[in-house]
Order: structure tokens, then sequence, then C-alpha cells
């Protein structure tokens, strides 16, 4: 999978055939995923542009919702999908202010668009002055199928990472993984451990968050959970407490990945895990 930079955009696949779809597509859920299926099974370079940061991180600064996946679990499911080119946007106050016909302006000298599929109600641009109507006029003449796609439910619910968010941050994290179609997974693999005489344990940041990854801690309590490291896996019960997040010594230091599960629900195989 290649990783460009929107900034870096040079023409270089301006005769590739391609699918493209647009998003930040935190936490790849259902609806995401059904999303980038139209694009990778459409028969041309399936092409992914999303942001290196959610919008709302530049928008609100410190005041972000949290993250549902770390950056590298975003990189590595799109691979595993199927994604050959992913554009990565800075959300800067330049990018922020361009309109959104010049967005797709952009886009259309960069790749050869066969087919871009957008959810029902994406909007882009300045102020989201475009929208699918929008794209579907610009691209009227360039014989690009514009495919809105409906939101996936689960349960008669719309899945969103909105949703999911909440449900993380409410301890749900049963109902969280049917909308993701996984178990909710923490990326520890740039986070401090540090260790006392009885625990291992990662300081969360002021905001309740992981420091580096800024993924969302579900709420204080006993998890049931599998750590996940470079020498194996282990299951242990995992303490979310106000500052911090514990597990016994007996877990490897190594761990990369958490995966806390909500009490009384079965845990999927570890294979299933990143």
């Amino acid at each position: 999978m290649v990783e460009i930079d929107w900034l870096n955009l040079d023409g270089a696949y301006a005769d590739r055939e391609s699918s493209i779809t647009v998003g930040v597509f935190d936490g790849l859920h259902l609806g995401h995923r059904t999303l980038i299926d139209r694009v990778v099974h459409s028969g041309w370079m399936p092409v992914v542009v999303t942001f290196q940061r959610h919008p709302s991180e530049r928008l609100l600064h410190d005041d972000i919702p949290g993250y549902i996946m770390s950056l590298r679990q975003k990189r590595a499911m799109l691979r595993d999908m199927g994604v050959e080119v992913v554009v990565q946007v800075d959300f800067t106050e330049e990018f922020r202010s361009m309109p959104g016909v010049a967005f797709l302006r952009r886009l259309d000298s960069s790749f050869h668009i066969r087919r871009m599929v957008v959810g029902h109600d994406f909007r882009c641009g300045y102020e989201l002055d475009t929208n699918t109507d929008t794209i579907g006029a610009y691209f009227a003449r360039r014989d690009v199928e514009v495919i809105p796609v409906d939101p996936r439910t689960v349960g008669g619910v719309a899945v969103s990472s909105t949703l999911i968010r909440t449900r993380i941050c409410e301890g749900e994290l049963g109902t969280a993984r049917e909308l993701l179609g996984r178990p909710y997974v923490l990326d520890v693999t740039d986070e401090e451990i540090e260790r006392d005489d009885q625990r291992l344990y990662i300081v969360k940041s002021p905001r309740g968050l992981l420091p580096e990854s800024r993924q969302l801690v579900p709420p204080s309590g006993v998890y049931p959970a599998e750590f996940i490291g470079d020498r194996g896996a282990y299951r242990a019960e995992l303490e979310i407490g106000e500052n911090s997040l514990s597990w016994p010594l007996a877990v490897d230091e190594s761990i990369r990945y958490i995966v806390p599960h909500q009490a009384g629900i079965e845990s999927k195989e570890l294979s299933e895990c990143p």
C-alpha cells in the first residue's frame, strides 16, 4: 500500500483508472467498510482519501472526542482490506478554506477516476459547500460513477463513529464490538509502560485518553482482557482507574495491544485481534 501526502499529489497516478472514497474513517466500522468494499471490488485501483488526524483536533484543539483506533491500526486495516493508495490529508486552515469543487478538481487531476463512493450525507469544502448532488454534477460529463451509500444499520440503528465512541465511554464494549464488527482494541505500542512492585500500568492523559494514540479508554472498572505482544497472548484482568490502566506483572511488558471485554461478553478468538 502506498501512502501519499495530499500536498505531494503530483499526477503520478493520473493515467491509472481508479475508484475513490473519502472520509475520516475513525474506527473503520461496518459502515466505513461498506464504502471501502465498493472501492476495493470495483476492478479499478482502490484509493482512500483520509485524514492524518480528526478534523476536530484542528478545530477544537485539546477538546477532541478521542479516537477509536490509532493511525497504526488504521493503516494496517486499510492495507489488509486491499486498498492500494491512501492519500493522507492534514486538516490545515488552508485545506479547511478550500471550496469543495477545488478539492474535487485536485483529485480529478491526480487520478483517472472511474468511481467515487461516499456516504449518503457526505459533504466537503469550505463551510461544507459541496454535497453528493454537487459531486454528481461535477463528474456528470466525465463518465464517473458517483455512488452515495446509505448508512449501515445494526439492530435498526445506524452505525457511526459518534455512536461507537459513546458506547465505549459508557463501557458498553459488547455493543461497540457489534458496531465495529470486531473487538475494540487499544494500541499501546508507543505508550510508556511503567511498573511498580505489584503491577504494570500506563498513566492516562489529563483527558482520560491513551497519551500517544489518544484512543478512548473505557470507564473505570475491572475488565477481562487479552494482552497481545511479541511473545504471545495473555488473559488477565485490566483495571482502569481515574488516572491509569494497570494489569498484573505476570503479563509480558512487550505487549502491543490490549483487548478489554465487557464482563459477561464472550471473547472472540485471538486470531481475530490485531
